[in-house]
């Protein structure tokens, strides 16, 4: 529960997650969370040899992170055109085309930049595979 809100990592939709053995029987868990009602929360675990803890916190837009950030620290670049493709310009991420695009300039070779803002002005532009609604 975070202000009163239960977020449950059971019926959420994970978005991206990053774990690491830090030696001497510690590990880090890092899960970035999104709702069925388009909330997003961010999930830190730490085990260790005197115990575990557990931060869950809501992100909101008075955040210091917001998604977009997180998913920067977290996602390997091998992965960033695929996961701005299908999550950010299917419109499953909050809207921030300034940081992706100098995210995409700065993580990625020229032809997978050039994929990703294909797909950023594709982003509203009707799907191919999807016939047009009819009046009925």
């Amino acid at each position: 529960m975070v202000d009163g809100i239960r977020y449950d990592t059971a019926h959420a939709t994970l978005i991206i997650g990053a774990g690491e053995y830090f030696g001497n029987g510690s590990y880090g868990l890092c899960r970035l969370y999104r709702t069925d009602d388009g909330k997003f929360f961010h999930l830190l675990m730490v085990w260790t040899l005197a115990g575990t803890a557990v931060d869950l916190t809501a992100i909101t837009a008075n955040h210091d992170l917001g998604v977009l950030q997180i998913a920067q620290v977290l996602l390997p670049d091998r992965d960033v055109v695929g996961f701005l493709r299908d999550w950010y310009c299917a419109g499953l991420l909050p809207i921030d085309d300034d940081f992706v695009k100098e995210w995409a300039e700065s993580a990625l070779p020229a032809d997978e930049c050039q994929e990703v803002m294909v797909a950023l002005g594709n982003r509203y532009s009707p799907r191919a595979d999807v016939p047009p609604a009819t009046d009925a």
